[in-house]
């Protein structure tokens, strides 16, 4: 196959370099559009005290990560097991793929649920 063929059936993706510890959105400021936003907007803004007036995102989140972590850390969790399950669903279909490409037909057997042990539950000592 020619590298002429190969590059039309792979058109070059649009690179965008991010630090992977930074996001663009934690710099945004917050829009009013609601009550309970313009009550939290206000305290943010007299705790943080920003020197041009503007609360951002990151202001907010490191409010609520101060005085509120049960509610951040429940929205953490949720995102990281949902990313989680959908790395786990891309890969599974990436081999499938990967295996139908090939000609392989792919045969998952999966034991009957009863058969399954459930994982021993920690106990407190």
């Amino acid at each position: 196959m020619s590298e002429e063929n190969n590059n039309e059936n792979n058109p070059e993706l649009p690179e965008t370099r991010l630090d992977e510890n930074e996001n663009p959105d934690i710099a945004k400021e917050v829009e009013l559009d609601n009550e309970l936003k313009s009550w939290f907007i206000e305290y943010v803004g007299k705790r943080m005290e920003p020197e041009d007036g503007v609360v951002t995102v990151g202001m907010v989140v490191q409010t609520f990560a101060e005085e509120f972590p049960e509610f951040l850390m429940v929205v953490a969790e949720e995102n990281w097991i949902r990313g989680y399950r959908q790395g786990v669903a891309d890969s599974e279909e990436g081999v499938r793929r990967a295996l139908e490409e090939a000609g392989v037909e792919a045969k998952i057997t999966l034991p009957p649920a009863d058969e399954v042990e459930a994982p021993a539950e920690e106990t407190e000592e």
